[in-house]
């Protein structure tokens, strides 16, 4: 499984609330096979086997190459859905959203069941701040009764309906997220965020101790746990979060951030 690291995401907000979406499994198991394009049913072999030299070069951390091989894969096979989503994931990932946009949109058109590819897009959408076209993606996911990982799209809608104002969305969303995955700590995270936006403090504590706990060495968890701390009047305990949040992102403006906040109680 793959996964996009937080330094390649914009902000920490934004990677906790869609970093998942990024995970794929790019062997094993595809998606269901579909009557929309024969090319998702039946794709070209050799086209097939440069998408899979390309998931390989992926996992070598060598993009270019990946990128050649699915240039190869779509001249053999312009309609094979899962290389053009491969080439818009390498494409999200060096943040080049645009073109992103182009290649989880036909991968979507050719295989509606490649969800990997919906989460994807919708994802690009969120990256863009274009909410509205997001939650368009989101509500088919969420509609669909096959879609294997409900915990991403009630996730990626609830923090897209926080983000245009819709706080009771928003919090019926991410509550969905981690009862459909209890161990998904951006979920209780995003939550966390949500209901601390709405001054719901102890409400938010809790959430944001449960991902915590399932994610301890994700720092931006603790700042905004701190943060909550305080506005509780719970200094010590700020303190010793901001004191953890310092060592866990050393080196980085979010420790940085930290310090300033536990400088600021002593």
């Amino acid at each position: 499984m793959i996964r996009f690291t937080d330094k390649i995401m914009p902000s920490a907000a934004y990677t906790i609330a869609v970093i998942t979406i990024f995970s794929i499994h790019l062997l094993g198991c595809g998606a269901p096979q579909t009557q929309q394009s024969k090319s998702a049913q039946e794709p070209d072999k050799q086209a097939e086997y440069h998408y899979k030299l390309a998931t390989g070069l992926i996992y070598e951390k060598k993009p270019i190459a990946a990128l050649k091989e699915l240039e190869t894969s779509l001249q053999l096979d312009p309609l094979f859905a899962k290389s053009h989503y491969l080439k818009g994931f390498i494409h999200m990932g060096r943040r080049n959203h645009n073109e992103a946009l182009v290649h989880f949109r036909r991968s979507v058109e050719l295989d509606p069941k490649l969800f990997e590819a919906q989460n994807a897009l919708a994802a690009t959408y969120m990256a863009l701040k274009r909410w509205d076209e997001a939650l368009e993606v989101l509500e088919v996911l969420l509609a669909d009764p096959l879609n294997p990982t409900p915990w991403l799209a009630h996730n990626n809608a609830g923090w897209s309906h926080h983000k245009v104002g819709n706080p009771i969305k928003a919090v019926h969303h991410l509550e969905m997220s981690v009862f459909h995955n209890p161990k998904f700590c951006l979920g209780y995270y995003n939550l966390g965020l949500v209901l601390k936006s709405r001054n719901r403090l102890e409400l938010a504590r809790l959430q944001l101790e449960q991902a915590q706990k399932k994610c301890p060495r994700h720092a931006p968890i603790l700042l905004a746990l701190g943060e909550t701390y305080e506005r509780m009047d719970r200094t010590s305990d700020a303190r010793q979060v901001y004191l953890n949040c310092q060592k866990l992102a050393d080196g980085s403006m979010l420790a940085e951030r930290c310090r300033n906040r536990e400088v600021g109680l002593r």
